[in-house]
């Protein structure tokens, strides 16, 4: 367990400091976004005080909590999920729905490196490694993401061709990588970069076509279907192999 920042800090002289956010990351309390969001959302405080700006830095000497709890240092671990249909991607649902980290066994607080809507499946990252999590978002890698996208009725040429062009909906812009058909009239396989929220089910609604499942296929260079992971079921890998699998 870290009770102070020392922990995090030891091996920094007495006098360096770290950023706020990017000290809750190498807790695990979140990726560094997400630290930030709970910062300026007023969640955090350092020895006693609320704390809201973003370039707030902490020493060896400060004490950091989140919602009350203070932040721990925990071995690190790292999971690669199928997940299922119906599963959320957040820790807690005010609407009682399930989340991935009920199908994960493990002691530590976990997030997801990006997340899976409700109704989508596939390939996702779990880890409470927060450092990791924002080197994978981080544009400058240029990490893509892969969907296999079957529709109930026949994908419009027009669709595919506008996504890859950009679509604005809603006011959004919304632009896939890659797009290629598959031998099926109502598949697409979309590859896309930075991914905005609902991205590719904005684009369909925006052209009227239903979707009847979004899986996620493949994250950089890991594939799900070379994972032998079923519907639901995960696996821990060492960083270094995930890393290897991914780039």
């Amino acid at each position: 367990m870290c009770e102070k920042v020392s922990e995090i800090l030891k091996n920094y002289p007495a006098e360096e400091t770290m950023r706020l956010q990017k000290y809750m990351a190498a807790c695990g309390v979140a990726s560094r976004r997400q630290s930030e969001r709970l910062i300026t959302d007023g969640h955090v405080s350092v020895n006693g005080q609320v704390v809201t700006e973003l370039g707030t830095k902490v020493s060896a000497n400060d004490v950091v909590l989140v919602d009350g709890v203070q932040c721990s240092q925990e071995p690190r671990v790292y999971f690669v999920l199928n997940k299922p249909r119906g599963y959320i991607c957040t820790v807690s649902d005010g609407y009682g729905r399930r989340t991935i980290y009920d199908l994960i066994k493990c002691q530590y607080k976990l997030f997801s490196v990006g997340r899976l809507d409700y109704d989508s499946e596939g390939l996702i990252i779990v880890t409470n490694d927060g450092e990791f999590a924002n080197e994978l978002m981080h544009p400058r890698y240029g990490l893509t993401k892969q969907y296999l996208v079957v529709s109930e009725t026949d994908v419009p040429d027009k669709l595919a061709s506008s996504f890859v062009r950009g679509v604005k909906a809603d006011g959004v812009l919304y632009k896939a990588l890659d797009i290629q058909r598959t031998e099926h009239g109502n598949e697409l396989l979309i590859t896309l970069g930075e991914g905005k929220k609902r991205e590719i089910r904005n684009v369909y609604k925006h052209f009227g076509v239903k979707i009847k499942t979004l899986r996620r296929v493949k994250i950089g260079n890991m594939r799900l279907d070379e994972l032998g992971l079923r519907v639901g079921e995960y696996r821990q890998i060492l960083s270094e192999n995930l890393k290897k699998l991914i780039f």
